[in-house]
């Protein structure tokens, strides 16, 4: 339809769905890029509310673990809140709000994670600086409790132990120096 009937009014359809059958096949990539020529080509149609909702959507698909790429959560939380303000009362607006939470959360937990590994590594200066990035950044979020509760900890100069440390019992080795000074004697009565 594209190709043969560029201007007919099923063209802007066609397109629509064929960005939609590339998200549905979770090409989120094409997916994007169909959505967005539509968008350009089509500014005043009346599917934009929808485009711009899959357009986000396309980026929420992508946020995979809190040790990976954040990008998607950011961008997805900008698009939706694009639609929110162009458009309040679309009948996306609703499941918008509950994914930027979603992915609000998750950008939180992934500040967390990071927070984990500098406390893991002994880098707590580093880790008071993310803790402090996330309460200000994602305050009401559900990790924000818990990562005070770790500011206080590293603040009092006592940082929590992780699981395997706190549970493995501590053991009393003998200094090995003792044993390079017996090698040292023996050597010089050797001589």
């Amino acid at each position: 339809i594209l190709n043969k009937f560029p201007f007919s009014p099923e063209a802007p359809l066609a397109e629509l769905k064929a960005a939609d059958c590339s998200y549905y096949l979770e090409r989120y990539t094409e997916a994007l890029v169909l959505y967005e020529e539509f968008e350009n080509r089509h500014p005043t149609n009346e599917s934009i509310p929808y485009v711009v909702f899959q357009r986000a959507m396309c980026n929420y698909k992508q946020i995979d673990r809190v040790d990976r790429d954040t990008s998607g959560a950011i961008k997805a939380i900008a698009l939706f809140k694009q639609l929110l303000k162009a458009y309040p009362d679309s009948p996306y607006s609703a499941d918008a709000r509950v994914r930027i939470a979603t992915a609000t959360e998750f950008l939180a937990n992934h500040e967390y994670f990071v927070v984990e590994y500098y406390v893991r590594v002994g880098k707590y200066d580093q880790a008071k600086i993310r803790i402090k990035y996330l309460t200000a950044m994602y305050p009401d979020t559900k990790i924000a409790a818990k990562a005070n509760e770790m500011l206080a900890w590293l603040e009092a100069g006592d940082p929590p132990q992780s699981f395997l440390t706190s549970w493995m019992p501590k053991l009393n080795l003998p200094s090995w120096t003792i044993f390079d000074q017996n090698d040292a004697a023996n050597s010089t009565a050797a001589e």
